[in-house]
């Protein structure tokens, strides 16, 4: 185990795009037969786009790291993830569930800790983003919506890649 000094961020960053305001409204049976199949599932990213019609994101989801849990994802582990990616942007690759909590109740600058409850509730929700791996297809998008400078873009992403 290591000693790591660790100073929390002091504001917190929210993915605000078209996928994230997807996924965490997703309703069990969608969810369960896209992570379980090789079904994919496409986001309008432009209707009606006068050259191209839709414009659409093409995205799958798959468990790993043995990961068995077919819940959706809610809008708790949506702030769950906010707060973690506010820690990682300024350069914390570690954190806590303290810090974590911190986040969800706004006060980042108290020294308060999570019943133990609450701090269950942080950790499986931290495994359940670690057991989703989600692979997107932008390349139709950033050609006719000029993203990413126009350059074709084709990710698989894990939220997170160790064990908790």
């Amino acid at each position: 185990m290591r000693n790591v000094n660790i100073f929390p961020s002091r504001k917190r960053v929210d993915v605000n795009d078209i996928l994230t305001e997807t996924i965490y409204y997703y309703d069990g049976e969608f969810y369960e037969k896209l992570i379980t199949t090789d079904k994919k599932t496409q986001i309008v990213e432009k209707s009606h786009h006068k050259k191209m019609g839709d414009i659409v994101t093409t995205v799958g989801l798959s468990l790993i790291n043995d990961y068995t849990d077919t819940t959706p994802l809610n809008q708790f582990d949506r702030i769950v993830l906010a707060a973690c990616i506010s820690e990682w942007e300024i350069g914390n690759n570690y954190t806590t569930p303290n810090i974590i909590y911190r986040h969800l109740t706004g006060k980042t600058k108290s020294n308060e800790s999570p019943e133990p409850a609450q701090e269950k509730a942080i950790l499986e929700s931290i495994r359940k983003l670690m057991g989703l791996e989600i692979t997107i297809n932008m390349v139709e998008t950033c050609e006719n919506l000029k993203y990413n400078n126009g350059k074709p873009f084709r990710e698989n992403i894990s939220y997170f890649t160790s064990n908790v």
